[in-house]
C-alpha cells in the first residue's frame, strides 16, 4: 500500500524526536493536518513552507532542520546525511525505523489524527493568468473574511478543514486540495471555493 508522505513524515518525526538538534519540523503547504497534529503534540515549531524541491532545499539549509520534506514525495534528511533529497535513501530510513521498533509498517502507520481529504487536483488554466486568479481569489476571502495563509497561493484555514489553490510550479495549472473532519463538511470547503474559482476564470 501507497503511505502518503505526510504520513511518512509524521512517523519519522516520531521517531527522529529524542535525537533532533534542531526542535523544528518542516513541511510545505501541501501537508496534511495529521502531520501537523503531530509536529504539535510533538512540540516542535513548525516550518511551513511553499512547495518546490528547491524551496525545501534551500529552507533546510537556511533552517538546519534535521528532517524535512512535501507532500510530493521530496524528503531531506540533514542529521546523517547532506539535507538533499534521495528516495532510495528514505526508503533506507524507514527500514532503520521498522528495523528498531516492535511494529509492522501497518501499525506505524496508526496513532495518527485521520481527516477526510481529496488527492491532489488540477485545473489548467494558463501561465499568463493562474496569479491573477489567486489574487482575485484573495479578494473574495477577504470579503468573506476567512483566515488564509498566501505563502504560496492560499491556504485556507477553517476550524473544521481547510482549502489549498496554488500556482503550478511547472505548468499552466491550479493545484487544489481540501481536507476536512467530516465527509460532508470536506465537500462544503471543496464546493465552496472550486465554485469560486471556476467563476473568476471565466472572466479571464
Amino acid at each position: 500500500n501507497i503511505i502518503d508522505t505526510d504520513i511518512y513524515m509524521a512517523i519519522m518525526y516520531r521517531y527522529l524526536y529524542p535525537n533532533l538538534k534542531t526542535k523544528a519540523a518542516l513541511y510545505d503547504v501541501k501537508c496534511s493536518k495529521s502531520l501537523i497534529d503531530e509536529v504539535e503534540r510533538l512540540g516542535l515549531k513548525q516550518i511551513m513552507n511553499r512547495t518546490g524541491n528547491s524551496y525545501q532545499y534551500r529552507k533546510v539549509a537556511e533552517t538546519n532542520v534535521d528532517f524535512g520534506g512535501e507532500y510530493s514525495g521530496h524528503l531531506f534528511f540533514n542529521d546523517r546525511y547532506p539535507g538533499i533529497d534521495d528516495g532510495i535513501y528514505a526508503g533506507l530510513r524507514m527500514c532503520e525505523v521498522v528495523s528498531n521498533q516492535d511494529k509492522t509498517m501497518y501499525e506505524l502507520t496508526k496513532g495518527f489524527n485521520t481527516y477526510y481529504k481529496t488527492d491532489e487536483l488540477k485545473i489548467q488554466v494558463t501561465d499568463e493568468n493562474k496569479f491573477q486568479i489567486i489574487e482575485e481569489l484573495k479578494k473574495y476571502l477577504d470579503l468573506k473574511q476567512y483566515k488564509y495563509n498566501a505563502l504560496d497561493g492560499v491556504r485556507v484555514t477553517f476550524d473544521d478543514g481547510w482549502g489549498l489553490i496554488r500556482c503550478s510550479n511547472t505548468g499552466p495549472n491550479l493545484t487544489l486540495r481540501f481536507e476536512a473532519n467530516k465527509e460532508s463538511r470536506l465537500e462544503e470547503i471543496k464546493n465552496e471555493l472550486m465554485e469560486e474559482v471556476n467563476r473568476i476564470i471565466g472572466m479571464f
